[in-house]
Parts: structure tokens; sequence; C-alpha cells
């Protein structure tokens, strides 16, 4: 009965074992959390757990491929030098870029090292962490806004003007799909798509070749703080891609519209350039439009940037338009007498007259000779008649 004990005894410890071995590999390891599908333009954020026996562990954690390139690092020391059960972690963010291509893949990847005391021979050893997890690029599905505007879009007639309302907080309506681009362009519609707090005019004649490198369009768009005390606008469109097509943006002003003109401009940042753009124009209730065809920074002012490229030519246009031009007084010239016009010769006629000629002389000739026989004659017959012959 004693022994029975015992080997139960001896039994229930092995399971404890057994179930404490099995608990720390499964805890043991490298764990990748984040999503596997992504869609282009969008942005996820992967967090990654490093969980070990060891003295110490130090690593790090990288994207690449389709994803773009970004890294962490990660690391845990015991506070005893001895082994414990160690866990370190980092996060990433990483940006689909819209040029993404459908079906591509990224990979996020875990790599280090950690260090194990054997406190019985005193000696430390190394050994290698690593995990990694593959992620694909998908086409994002049409959001159920977009589907019914794209319905409404190819219902409305060639030509015609159509708007939508959209919800710019929601990033898969304010993520226009590239299909409506192609629809406007097809039916040449101008299409207004009003997020309450801006709107985004799109005209289908104004849509260059719409490319298969990008899903969809973000419309949105970041203000920036203003830097000058005429800045009554300063923003960055959402989308960074070349543009192929023209968008005008309808936005509320920071400061009270100016009597005089508004001034666009646009800022290259990497170049510190300002370059005087284009006028701007408001609409009824007071919103500035802003007509934009390439992405970058947009400033609009109510007053002349003077550091900015375009000025002088922006000046002397105004100054001209604004002083009245006096009317030229015409002078006249005596004009010019008319010459006759040569009567081209007709060499047809020429050479006929010239055979008529030809042959008139030719019968005068041939007239003369017979004339003359016909004299000859009548004085033979004279002299034969007078000699007795006839």
């Amino acid at each position: 009965m004693i022994r029975y004990k015992s080997k139960l005894l001896l039994s229930f410890l092995f399971m404890i074992m057994l179930t404490t071995v099995v608990i720390s590999s499964a805890l043991a390891g490298t764990t990748i959390s984040g999503d596997s599908i992504v869609y282009p333009g969008g942005s996820y954020t992967y967090t990654i757990t490093v969980t070990e026996t060891a003295s110490s562990i130090m690593g790090t954690v990288e994207s690449s491929r389709a994803l773009g390139v970004q890294t962490d690092t990660w690391s845990m020391d015991s506070s005893s030098g001895m082994n414990e059960s160690l866990t370190a972690s980092a996060t990433i963010t990483v940006t689909v870029p819209n040029s993404a291509e459908i079906g591509s893949k990224g990979k996020i990847t875990v790599s280090g090292q950690g260090s194990s005391y054997d406190q019985e021979t005193g000696k430390v050893t190394k050994f290698n962490i690593s995990g990694s997890q593959e992620i694909t690029v998908a086409a994002p599905p049409t959001p159920a806004a977009w589907e019914s505007a794209i319905k409404n879009i190819k219902k409305a007639a060639e030509g015609s003007s159509i708007a939508v309302e959209m919800n710019a907080d929601n990033k898969d309506e304010r993520h226009m799909p590239v299909e409506v681009l192609k629809v406007i362009k097809e039916r040449n519609i101008t299409l207004t798509v009003d997020f309450s707090d801006f709107k985004c005019i799109m005209k289908g004649n104004e849509v260059g070749d719409v490319l298969n490198d990008f899903d969809y369009v973000d419309l949105g768009y970041t203000m920036l703080p203003a830097e000058r005390a005429n800045d009554m606008i300063v923003f960055t469109p959402n989308n960074t891609d070349s543009f192929s097509y023209a968008v005008t943006y309808v936005l509320k002003p920071n400061l009270p519209l100016p009597e005089d003109t508004m001034f666009v401009y646009r800022h290259y940042s990497e170049s510190g350039r300002i370059e005087y753009i284009d006028n701007a124009e408001t609409d009824d209730e007071g919103n500035v439009l802003v007509y934009v065809y390439t992405p970058g920074q947009y400033i609009v002012s109510a007053k002349i940037i003077e550091e900015a490229v375009g000025n002088m030519d922006m000046t002397a246009l105004a100054e001209t338009s604004a002083k009245p031009m006096p009317t030229p007084v015409p002078t006249f010239t005596s004009a010019p007498q008319p010459s006759a016009t040569p009567i081209p010769k007709n060499n047809k006629t020429s050479n006929l007259s010239v055979w008529l000629l030809v042959i008139l002389a030719v019968l005068v000739v041939l007239m003369a000779g017979a004339i003359g026989l016909m004299k000859r004659n009548q004085n033979i017959n004279a002299a034969k008649k007078d000699s007795g012959e006839i």
C-alpha cells in the first residue's frame, strides 16, 4: 500500500513536472501580433513578444519588402544574472504605399540572441532567437457608400454633375476607389464629394491616364499651422503620389476673406522654395477654392509673399490690368496701286497661228504660180495664131 502510494505520488510529481515543461515550452519563443492581410495606403501596427528562460535577451524587429523598412530594438536582463523567465517586446508601425502591387508580400522579421547561465558549471551559453510572419497586400473591399455612389454616377447623363456625401472621419469613405476616376472620365462627369467640413470637386475631362498601380485615392488633407500673419490656409493633400487628376479643394479659411485678391502658393519643403501658382476663388458660402493637380504643401495668403518666386510677373500683370491702357490712334497709309496682271500666253493658239500663216503663204505661192502659168499659155497661143499655125 505504501509502495502504491509512493508510486502514485511519483506519478503525480512527474505529471506536474511534465506540465510545467509543456507550459514553459509554450510560453518560450517569439510571437508576432498584427494583420496578415493589408491594403495599399493603410497603416498597420505589429507587436512582437520574445519570451525565453535566460539571463539576458536582446535583438531587433524589422519590416521589409512591400511594407517598407521600419526597425525597433528589444532587450531584457535578469536582475540577478541568473536564468529567469524573461519577456521583451517591441512595436513597429508600417504604412503600405498606395502603389503597392496587389498580391505582393511583406515580412516582419525578429532576430536576436540570448545568454543562458549554467549554475553548476558557471558557463554562459549563447543561443539565437528568430521569428517571422509573412504579410500579403490585398485589394481593399469597396465601402458600401462608394458602391452606391458608383452606381449613381453610372446612371447620370454624360456631361452632367453629381454630388455625393461622405464622412471624412471614416477612412474607407475618405479613400475614393480609383474606379470612380475611370467612370467620371469615361462619362465626362463633374463629381463633388461633400465631406461636410470640406469638399472635393473633380471633372472628368481633367482626369488623365488612370494607372492600375493603386486602388484608391485619399481625398483627405492635413491642415498645417500658419507661418505668416496673412496665411489664410496652409494644407497638404493626403495623397502624396503623382496625381492623374485635378481636384479643387473647397476649404474654410482661418481668417476673414479679404476684399482684394487671395494668392495661392506651393511650398517645396525640401528646398524651402515658395512659388506663386494662381489666384484663389471663393464661393457664396465664404469658402476658398484651391485648384490642386500635384502633391505638396499649399498656402493661401491674403497678401503677396515677398520671398516667393513668380511675384514679379504677377505684380506686373496686376499693375497692367489695374491701369487703363490708352486707345491707340490708327495711322493711315496710301494703298498701293494695283498693277495689271499679265495674261498668260496660250502656246496652242500661237502654234496654230504660225501654221495658218504657213499654209496661207503656200496657197499664195501656188496661186501666183497658177496665174503665171495661165498667162504663159495665153501668150503661146497668141503667137501661134499670128504665125498662122492655128
